[in-house]
């Protein structure tokens, strides 16, 4: 039998390559046409090729190779989310190789081409039952133990359509916008973290798993860019998206309502960008309390929700908090179902877990002096960090004349915020009410409304303490969750079907509005309609970005006089809201702040004074602010420092400088830019 197996299966992988190597060929002759003979960029004469050679490669192998029968759509549906899944990964390699310039253009193509046929067979293999390829030891392992093939299938569509939904969306919007204020705090946080420097003790910054993590993508990479933190921070929400993918089919929901769930988070994802984080581990909260509430007396489990607890807090000390208090939910979950006895063990394990998850941080802490003070400063003026907003529920809008895009996503931001605390009170009660009444035939997917809105009711505080739209998108998405939850719930009784489906369109809706005006994309395209002026293209990194034509002329401006006064990496200061221009110039602040929203004492002013004394060129905006707010300009921020510079530097006119902003050199350092036109 296993002779006879090893032949057939001998047989698939060869009538697979055949297919394969055909496949393959029309994908190199095509790109390779395209690019030589009719002189189209390589990257769209891959997708082109890439689109020939599908057909021949699902045709040969749905009919042929694996001789599979059953529903033809979900096959092709399947078939094509693995090809698009290698597809994705074929064009890193090919990006990769025309960075490096190791091959020719055309060779690069055909390289790369190569990596679709084994990643397509590898992940066809591991998908299961069901599958596009039959598998007779998995066949009958899947008869034994279906629920092994379910999970299995679902991790693998998780990963698969989270990488698709993602990749689409980053290669749909990377190219759009710079903020050098929030984003650029992340971007130059990120990369003097990649060169070795300890976050929070070597600079101002929020917790350091978020730089880590970037880091590590600039190392693989070989580039610490803009590109290539943005394409680290998708990557992190492709595991939230992927975790709460796998908790959808899990509880049950049907593929269209798995991907169209999907698609919403993933708009939701793409504002603000910076911020994926907080959205990511938001999501992944969602997923882990569903898998605690499907067996709430394993207390692996509880060992592995203090463990991912505890690297939550590393990436950011709020969401620790947040993840503590939604255990604290669930083991009140526990008590209100009446098995308080389960509590004390779980406890213990979650604490356990949490100190295991921690241990980096915590044995930093200890070891590291400096590093203990300055973390401990950190959290003591955790208290300044947040400029509390009122909360923009629909009663407190403006309505304006002009009734257009900004103010219907006003009027969606405000329905918003009164139906989210709502849905998440209101999810949370049906689900302890089912609960107790359907303990034992429970639907899986009410597990998974209790899930989102208990992880979603902590993350209220970072969403409405300072409520705009930036605050409140980063906060909220486990609401999505819940909603189409909710509405896939209701769905399965015939008396509110049609109440079920009109609240799943009612959360499309809602989510386009409140999202869409916000996405890179978007914005740009109606600053680009509103007028053409609004938007010019500069170089970042090697990489073209379609920027705010102020911000453009603000940075090339600046790196003119960079190079024509010869300025070094370490004599440059930009203030108050400007970190991201130190990672666009490749420089170095030179002190440990770099974002100066709070007022500091005269000591902390006086070292920074000194710290800048090699500093030749400094950019200022001493009236910039926050919220309108007097008391956050820099003369009531950093008075002794303002007027440190004003003494002892000069202000040039720089053309391109926006309005509010000086540029101010050292005297006698610069006379090209002193004085503009007249003798050196």
């Amino acid at each position: 039998m296993n002779g006879s197996w090893l032949l057939q299966e001998c047989l698939r992988v060869f009538r697979f390559a055949v297919v394969g190597s055909l496949a393959t060929l029309i994908h190199m002759l095509v790109a390779w046409g395209l690019i030589t003979q009719a002189a189209q960029p390589a990257m769209l004469a891959n997708l082109v090729a890439f689109l020939s050679a599908f057909g021949l490669s699902f045709v040969g192998n749905y009919y042929w190779t694996f001789r599979r029968p059953g529903s033809q759509r979900r096959a092709m549906l399947r078939f094509f989310l693995i090809a698009f899944s290698a597809f994705l990964i074929n064009n890193l390699v090919l990006a990769y190789l025309l960075r490096s310039q190791l091959l020719p253009v055309a060779s690069s193509v055909v390289f790369a081409a190569l990596v679709i046929p084994l990643i397509t067979y590898t992940l066809s293999r591991l998908w299961g039952s069901g599958s596009l390829i039959p598998n007779p030891r998995i066949d009958k392992m899947t008869h034994d133990l279906p629920e092994a093939s379910r999970i299995r299938g679902a991790v693998v569509e998780a990963l698969l359509g989270s990488a698709l939904t993602c990749g689409l969306a980053f290669l749909l919007q990377w190219r759009y916008g710079f903020s050098w204020a929030d984003e650029g705090l992340l971007w130059y946080a990120s990369q003097r973290t990649a060169l070795g420097e300890l976050p929070i003790l070597d600079f101002f910054s929020y917790d350091p798993g978020r730089y880590y993590w970037n880091g590590l993508f600039f190392h693989l990479l070989g580039d610490s860019g803009l590109l290539s933190m943005l394409l680290a921070c998708a990557a992190f929400g492709t595991m939230g998206l992927a975790v709460v993918w796998f908790a959808m089919c899990r509880a049950g929901l049907p593929f269209a309502w798995r991907l169209g769930c999907a698609a919403l988070l993933t708009i939701g994802l793409g504002y603000p960008r910076h911020k994926v984080f907080e959205q990511s581990l938001s999501l992944m909260l969602c997923g882990l309390v569903f898998w605690i509430l499907s067996r709430p007396d394993s207390v692996r489990r509880w060992l592995g929700f203090g463990f991912i607890t505890g690297i939550a807090a590393i990436f950011g000390r709020n969401h620790g908090v947040f993840y503590v208090f939604t255990a604290l939910l669930c083991g009140g979950y526990l008590f209100i179902t009446k098995r308080w006895q389960l509590l004390p063990r779980t406890s213990v394990f979650f604490g356990a877990g949490v100190i295991i998850g921690y241990s980096p941080l915590l044995f930093l802490i200890l070891l590291n002096a400096d590093f203990r003070g300055a973390f401990v400063d950190s959290v003591l003026f955790t208290a300044n960090w947040q400029l509390p907003l009122p909360i923009p529920f629909l009663w407190r809008v403006g309505f304006p004349a002009e009734f257009g895009i900004n103010g219907l996503q006003s009027v969606a931001v405000g329905i918003a915020c009164v139906l989210i605390p709502l849905i998440y009170v209101g999810g949370f009660i049906l689900f302890l009410w089912r609960e107790r009444r359907e303990q034992r035939e429970r639907k899986p997917v009410i597990l998974l409304l209790g899930a989102a809105c208990i992880a979603g009711l902590p993350y209220l505080q970072q969403g409405f303490d300072r409520a705009d739209f930036g605050h409140i998108a980063q906060a909220t998405l486990p609401f999505i969750l819940a909603l189409v939850s909710l509405a896939y719930y209701c769905d399965g009784f015939a008396r509110s079907r049609v109440a079920a489906r009109c609240l799943f369109a009612f959360s499309v809706a809602l989510v386009l509005a409140c999202w869409l005006p916000s996405e890179p994309g978007v914005r740009f395209l109606r600053m680009r309609l509103a007028n053409a002026d609004n938007v010019s293209q500069i170089v970042i990194g090697n990489r073209k970005f379609e920027v705010e034509r102020p911000t453009v002329e603000m940075l090339n401006a600046l790196r003119g006089v960079v190079e024509e006064c010869a300025i070094a990496p370490d004599e440059f200061m930009a203030a108050p809201h400007f970190p991201g221009i130190y990672a666009f110039l490749g420089v170095r602040a030179p002190f440990w702040e770099m974002y100066y929203l709070y007022p500091r004492s005269v000591e902390f002013q006086r070292r920074h004074i000194a710290a800048i004394a090699r500093t030749r060129l400094i950019l200022l905006a001493p009236e910039a602010t926050v919220d309108g707010l007097e008391r956050l300009k820099l003369k009531n921020t950093y008075g002794l420092l303002l007027e440190y510079i004003e003494q002892h530097y000069r202000e040039v006119q720089v053309p391109g400088v926006m309005g509010g902003a000086k540029i101010y050199l050292l005297p006698g350092t610069c006379p090209a830019v002193e004085n503009p036109g007249g003798e050196h």
